[in-house]
């Protein structure tokens, strides 16, 4: 499925959400837990929970984040890490050093831009090492590495573990910050692309 056609379902999926409403949250997470990108639906019941210094209340595809104290004045700042493709020490090493930045900055979410790991394992052990280093909110998304289902899974598996500032940006589409917003757009895992065996053939 291409963007374009991702984006039409989007839209069709809200038109028709006014006429099957999906009664509960956990419910509307079931039906898109292999999705690599959920409908923009809006889910009856929000669901609210707090951490370190966030709150977050779920409503469907959309998640509302804000300080639990006034964030200092100027420019949203945002951290961005993409490419971490496993959970070795060097890697982990790296990714203290830029969570340290991010802390010492003070933004208000870190973005994981995909290609995370390929193999769910590796992927699991991410995100166990993220949300142990920091309580700031966090949106990953695919890439074309990680399957939708294996990084589904590997998101709620940490959620269920009480790290709710982990947030999943295949099922969680918009991010309404205080005074920003975030859309996100996930890449999906395609058998047709090349992966480690080789390279571009023409």
């Amino acid at each position: 499925m291409n963007r374009l056609s991702t984006a039409l379902g989007c839209l069709l999926s809200c038109s028709a959400l006014a006429e099957n409403p999906i009664p509960e949250l956990a419910a509307w997470e079931e039906k898109v837990q292999f999705e690599c990108n959920a409908p923009f639906e809006n889910v009856p019941g929000p669901k609210a929970s707090a951490l370190g210094g966030f709150s977050y209340e779920h409503r469907g595809a959309t998640v509302k984040v804000r300080r639990d104290s006034e964030a200092k004045k100027g420019p949203v700042k945002l951290g961005v890490l993409a490419g971490i493709k496993d959970a070795e020490p060097e890697t982990r090493a790296a990714l203290k050093t830029f969570l340290s930045a991010f802390g010492a900055a003070d933004v208000e979410a870190i973005l994981i831009g995909g290609d995370t790991a390929e193999q769910p394992e590796q992927l699991e052990q991410v995100y166990e090492f993220l949300v142990q280093m920091t309580t700031r909110p966090m949106l990953s998304t695919t890439g074309n590495t990680e399957r939708a289902g294996s990084h589904n899974y590997a998101i709620a598996k940490q959620r269920k573990a009480g790290h709710t500032q982990l947030l999943n940006g295949g099922l969680l589409r918009r991010y309404d910050g205080a005074g920003f917003d975030m859309v996100s757009l996930s890449g999906c895992h395609d058998k047709t692309f090349l992966h480690l065996s080789g390279g571009y053939k023409g």
